[in-house]
């Protein structure tokens, strides 16, 4: 049982067991990707990791929801680019942030 009582407004006294945990997040990996040198984004750039491939928003943003549990090479090419390319261990809750900036070519 878990019971809340306010005694004023700057304090909250609890008894009893305590609340459950928040739920876990649903694990995924995010950034942005964008031209290194004026920084613009670069939209429809395609990031790829092991079997999950997305395409970047017009704002550079991209996101691979319950990404393959593992660790691997996540890939990130655009035409008119170099492909850029880094090693992640993929997370299990949460949100891993991996951003790219890529050179022209």
């Amino acid at each position: 049982m878990w019971i809340e009582k306010s005694y004023s407004s700057d304090a909250t006294i609890y008894t009893g067991a305590p609340p459950p945990p928040p739920p876990p997040t649903e694990p995924k990996i995010a950034g942005y990707v964008k031209d290194a040198i004026t920084g613009n984004p670069i939209g429809l750039a395609t990031i790829t990791f092991d079997v999950d491939t997305v395409y970047v928003d017009t704002s550079g943003y991209y996101e691979i929801v319950n990404p393959t549990p593992m660790s691997g090479r996540i890939t990130c090419s655009a035409f008119g680019y170099i492909t850029s390319e880094t090693w992640i261990e993929s997370p299990m809750d949460g949100t891993l942030t991996v951003n790219f900036n890529l050179i022209p070519g």
